[in-house]
């Protein structure tokens, strides 16, 4: 359960990174992370 919670917390930071830098290859590597993490939170739920 403790994972899931920081899982949580680095989706919202990834979310914002994302919305900083949009065109750069690392915010898609950032937008993958972030639907995998997405997945990972609801399949815990």
């Amino acid at each position: 359960m403790s994972n899931n919670t920081s899982t949580s917390t680095t989706t919202s930071t990834t979310t914002s990174t994302t919305t900083s830098t949009d065109i750069t290859p690392a915010a898609r590597a950032v937008r993958a992370a972030h639907s995998v993490c997405t997945r990972t939170v609801r399949h815990w739920e």
